[in-house]
């Protein structure tokens, strides 16, 4: 039913594609509610804009809409989605969707949309993209525009960009799609500060802010360089201009290998540059000596020295590809009528200078190495189950390197499951998996290396032949072929499922292996933050405030800030203490609930948990090997780990860890 006016602004979740849309009629004035997605397009002025409240005519891009549309078949194609891409791309886009580890921070659909729909026109089939031709605009290097709602999180997709670029082309050098040198320009000196985190060495830089990068690449990201410079920076004086200035100074021109060398500093000898435009309608190419009506003299300006910059930067290092990314304010519709209560006080979250005395460190344990008795055993009954489901299955394309070398992977369809079932007899298998474990093994190992792989290809055998491994359909358990197949194209998941086991029980020393870059953590880094939870101040606590996500939270917080024992404590809420775990071959991250300061000096950490599951099990056994670790390494304290399973044992639990930690010392 038509409107005259709009009564629900907001009628759909910025974290799935848009299911409805509101339409207005120029005519009627009036507002429909439309099933589907608003389709891509502007609207320019009309005659009647200026005497009355018209939007203007709308226009629409089909181009935009065309590629939606692909976009969304190649994301969501049962069998194959993702087709072609490389598996780095993959990992990116798994961890990126990955509901969990985003816990904090999921992604908007938009921003999803826009890192995918790039990714889509670099790396995806060539089928996939009959028809599509992205216009140039007229200059040598090939420029790519995402525009997206002022707001909604560009600089994320940014970083995002750089993580792809940057991983791929550290992990396949001889990929020339992809480049570790990224040059971003920005609009001003504010934006350019604002942009800072864009740097992956930056202290609050948003790779590890909202967790785009999974274990095990945050060293590749570093070997890559992101350079950001203000567009002032890419000004030169041409011939003409120096002709036209009085004085002495006679020096000409500078070359394109002079002016390169200064704009790019530090990356200057790098080929095959990304470029990142931010605000990029601030860039776009201008006819020499061009007069626009309404453009100002010094917005064209801004124009040619910013595209003309890139051209000289292009024709002397090569611009691999141009990204231009620009907010645009979304002021079609008009405010809702009613106005109703207002949204509720975001309150502040963060640590407070004049409350030091609370601060917690911690060590910042990037994995765990393992030094292994000399002889390996695995005790199948301890060993937990695992689970592979055929709807898991991955595609041809990932397989490609175990198939026919490295064939073209926008020429491969749907895998032969036939062909791959003769050719991966499960003798292999056990081979493969087994030299998988043994990659993962080899740097703790002190023996003989051929001895180590006879062994694991013994316990791999015994694994598999065990009823361990639940196989869904059991049509898939029962027929050796298909039975072959899945685990073959879940070797992944078997590998680090096995490897756990492994590790676990033959496991003589652990060392922990630290962050690099941050070793340390505390509760003074965390980043200020703001929530509209239920909260409350603290006493005992370095954080102002502590959120509450459940009654049970509340209480125990209570009990934290009043118990004698305790001499400081932390809600682990935006503080980045992670246990990484593995869980159905999977590595992932734990947050325990709270971190603890005994007044013995002790740390406890503190886990609620009403009921159980398999998962919360695997996590504490990985807490577990945490805190023995640590203990063992000596320079961080003692630590305990603990559960509580009501609001009213904590005191209880608190009491019996200094209880413990006193009769150590005694005895």
């Amino acid at each position: 039913m038509a409107k005259a006016a709009i009564d629900q602004l907001i009628i759909n979740s910025p974290y799935e594609e848009p299911q409805h849309y509101w339409s207005y009629d120029r005519e009627t004035r009036l507002f429909s509610l439309k099933e589907g997605r608003r389709p891509a397009g502007y609207v320019i002025a009309s005659e009647r804009s200026k005497t009355f409240d018209d939007p203007g005519v709308f226009i629409e891009i089909p181009l935009v809409n065309q590629i939606r549309s692909r976009v969304k078949a190649w994301r969501n194609h049962p069998p194959n989605p993702y087709a072609g891409v490389t598996g780095i791309t993959k990992r990116l886009l798994e961890h990126w969707q990955n509901h969990e580890e985003g816990e904090y921070h999921r992604f908007f659909f938009c921003q999803m949309e826009a890192i995918e729909t790039l990714i889509w026109l670099a790396e995806a089939p060539e089928s996939e993209k009959v028809g599509i031709q992205i216009p140039s605009d007229g200059g040598q290097f090939n420029r790519l525009c995402s525009k997206m709602a002022t707001g909604s999180g560009k600089t994320i997709v940014m970083a995002m960009l750089i993580a792809w670029q940057v991983l791929n082309k550290v992990t396949y050098p001889h990929d020339a799609r992809f480049s570790k040198h990224v040059f971003v320009v920005a609009p001003g000196l504010t934006v350019k500060s604002r942009l800072q985190v864009l740097l992956p060495s930056a202290t609050d830089n948003y790779y590890d802010e909202f967790n785009l990068i999974p274990i095990g690449l945050k060293e590749k990201l570093r070997q890559g360089k992101v350079i950001i410079r203000n567009w002032h920076a890419l000004q030169w004086d041409s011939e003409e201009k120096i002709a036209k200035k009085k004085g002495v100074d006679k020096r000409g021109a500078k070359s394109n290998e002079a002016y390169v060398r200064e704009v790019l500093d530090e990356m200057a000898n790098a080929n095959n540059i990304v470029v990142i435009n931010d605000e990029a309608h601030h860039a776009w190419r201008v006819p020499a000596e061009a007069k626009i009506k309404g453009i100002k003299k010094a917005d064209l300006e801004e124009a040619t020295i910013w595209v003309n910059g890139l051209d000289r930067i292009h024709e002397a290092r090569n611009v691999l590809g141009c990204y231009d990314i620009f907010g645009v304010p979304f002021t079609f519709l008009p405010h809702e009528t009613q106005d109703g209560p207002p949204p509720p006080p975001k309150t502040r979250i963060g640590p407070v200078v004049g409350k030091q005395q609370f601060e917690i460190i911690w060590p910042n344990i990037i994995r765990i190495d393992h030094t292994y008795k000399p002889r390996l055993t695995l005790d199948i009954d301890r060993v937990k189950p695992l689970e592979l489901s055929s709807h898991d299955a991955a595609t041809r394309a990932e397989l490609a390197p175990m198939l026919e070398g490295k064939p073209d992977m926008t020429m491969l369809s749907k895998i032969d499951l036939e062909e791959l079932g003769r050719k991966f007899r499960m003798q292999k298998v056990i081979f493969e998996t087994a030299r998988d474990v043994f990659d993962q093994m080899e740097p703790g190992w002190k023996g003989n290396k051929e001895y180590l792989l006879s062994q694991l290809i013994r316990l791999v055998d015994s694994f598999i032949a065990s009823e361990k491994i639940r196989i869904l359909p059991p049509l898939f358990h029962q027929d050796d072929t298909r039975r072959r197949i899945l685990l073959t194209l879940n070797m992944n998941k078997v590998v680090q499922h096995i490897w756990e086991a492994i590790r676990f029980e033959n496991a003589e020393s652990i060392e922990p292996i630290f962050d690099r870059d941050h070793p340390i953590r505390s509760t003074g880094d965390m980043q200020t933050w703001y929530t509209g939870k239920p909260c409350e101040h603290t006493r005992k606590s370095h954080i102002n405030m502590c959120v509450f996500d459940s009654t049970w939270e509340a209480s125990e917080s209570f009990e934290l800030d009043r118990n004698s024992k305790v001499e400081a404590w932390v809600k682990n809420d935006h503080l980045g203490f992670e246990i990484l775990y593995i869980f159905g071959g999977v590595v992932r991250k734990y947050r325990p609930d709270f971190i603890i300061r005994l007044k013995t000096g002790d740390f406890l950490i503190l886990e609620t948990k009403g009921k159980d599951t398999q998962r919360d099990k695997t996590k504490r056994e990985f807490l577990g090997e945490w805190v023995i670790a640590v203990n063992g390494h000596g320079g961080f304290g003692r630590w305990k780990c603990a559960v509580s399973r009501t609001p009213a044992d904590v005191e209880g639990i608190i009491g019996s860890a200094v209880r413990a930690q006193q009769m150590q010392r005694e005895g």
